[in-house]
């Protein structure tokens, strides 16, 4: 009996942490968004293309420009993340050694299935 009940109190620890884990990824997307929202840029992004953030005093610009692209010092400061906006509009921070190959998001699935 005590065997079976640590197995379901394991069980839901592991629930419990996916739980907590996709409230925290929550949170981040939101908070990149918000800081997105706030920010300089002087186009419309286009859902799932990569864009960089950088930060310079306080104030955030969003540019198309890679760090390494800039042919000296970046005007806009430090770039803080690259992101790209998701179908539902939030935002997620790239992960640099992610590849263009690499696992289809959910919303790269949707585009596909709708047109």
């Amino acid at each position: 009996m005590e065997h079976h009940a640590n197995r379901q109190i394991e069980s839901l620890q592991e629930q419990a942490n996916v739980l907590v884990r996709q409230a925290t990824e929550i949170q981040t997307r939101m908070e990149l968004a918000q800081l997105i929202s706030n920010a300089e840029y002087s186009f419309t992004p286009i859902m799932l293309r990569e864009y960089y953030l950088y930060e310079r005093s306080g104030k955030y610009s969003l540019t198309l420009i890679a760090p390494e692209e800039w042919g000296g010092e970046i005007p806009y400061g430090q770039c803080v993340a690259r992101v790209r906006q998701l179908g539902d509009s939030t935002w997620e921070e790239v992960v640099a050694n992610e590849s263009d190959e690499s696992e289809v998001s959910e919303d790269e699935e949707l585009l596909k299935k709708s047109g």
